[in-house]
């Protein structure tokens, strides 16, 4: 046929978009000292859990996991997994206290994450 035009559809033949439910709070955490020694008795790694969306009248807490190679209550004080941030506040702290052993061995890391739940949305950090 005359005068159609001809086209190929590449690689990207879909985009997504999302659609963040704003009638929950968001949050996010960053890793604020992301260094910890043992050696030093009150040298500590510290997160923040931010809530993004200001609605501050209701304390909201968060829920978290742990990974890495270090061990939750062996290598660092035990960490419950979750934090409050209360009302009237958009930030609560979590503090890393390494404990202080006598066994020599490399370096250790965690891996704090921020796990889903229906009273928060989980954010990406700006």
């Amino acid at each position: 046929l005359e005068g159609r035009k001809e086209y190929a559809v590449g690689t990207n033949k879909t985009a997504t978009a999302t659609i963040i439910d704003n009638d929950r709070p968001q949050v996010t955490i960053t890793a604020t000292d992301d260094m910890a020694a043992e050696a030093d008795g009150d040298d500590n790694a510290t997160f923040v859990v931010e809530r993004l969306t200001q609605n501050l009248e209701q304390p909201l807490t968060v829920r978290y996991t742990l990974g890495g190679t270090a061990t939750n209550g062996t290598d660092y004080a035990s960490l419950s997994g979750t934090l409050t941030i209360p009302a009237g506040e958009s930030v609560a702290v979590l503090t890393l206290s390494p404990i202080d052993d006598t066994t020599i061995e490399t370096d250790e890391s965690v891996v704090v994450t921020l796990t889903a739940d229906t009273a928060y949305v989980v954010a990406t950090p700006w």
